[in-house]
């Protein structure tokens, strides 16, 4: 009912709604719409009759890029050797980025770039995510847990200072308080 719009539950029980999909001329703007979000409320409510915007945080405008093609753009650049352009994957994106990646990898082959796979000590194939979204992970913790462990930051999302450490320590540089939400939530309750 509305392409791409969904009804997707958060780790903590939250609810996000949409995206809408409208064709925007401007690569500026970032405001949204009451009419478009009155049209993702409708459409989110063909999927989950009963849900309740009442208590809702916030609303999120982005751009999705296009392609002028119409198509996948998968290839090396004409002006740039050994650069690759993938770019233009709208749905089904998602359930084709697998064979796209197979095909990249093969591209790079051809262009002559070494595939040999490098033992890396410092790659971690597997990380651990640095929250515990569980809602009794206090109560669980030992006696003589580290003070940070038990100190929470964030009330709304349950999140302690040691899950703010960790996240700050774990793999890309975070550069802003924006990194530290989108890594573990914080932030993003009713008290935002």
């Amino acid at each position: 009912w509305g392409k791409g719009i969904l009804v997707s539950p958060t780790a903590r029980g939250n609810l996000l709604l949409g995206p809408s999909a409208i064709i925007q001329e401007s690569k500026e703007a970032r405001d949204t719409d009451t009419h478009e979000l009155a049209y993702v409320v409708w459409a989110a409510r063909r999927t989950a009759p009963h849900l309740d915007t009442s208590k809702s945080l916030t609303s999120y405008a982005g751009l999705r890029a296009r392609s002028n093609v119409h198509d996948f753009i998968i290839q090396e650049s004409h002006t740039c050797p050994n650069f690759f352009n993938v770019a233009g994957i709208e749905s089904p994106g998602l359930t084709s980025s697998p064979a796209i990646a197979l095909e990249v990898v093969e591209m790079l082959g051809e262009s002559g770039l070494d595939l040999k796979l490098k033992p890396d000590s410092q790659f971690q194939r597997v990380r651990e995510h640095p929250v515990n979204y569980d809602v009794n992970k206090l109560d669980s913790l030992p006696l003589n847990a580290d003070e940070k462990e038990s100190n929470v930051v964030c009330k709304c999302e349950n999140i302690t200072e040691a899950e703010i450490e960790r996240a700050l320590n774990a793999g890309i540089k975070i550069t802003c308080t924006d990194s530290v939400k989108w890594r573990t939530r914080a932030g993003m309750g009713n008290c935002f």
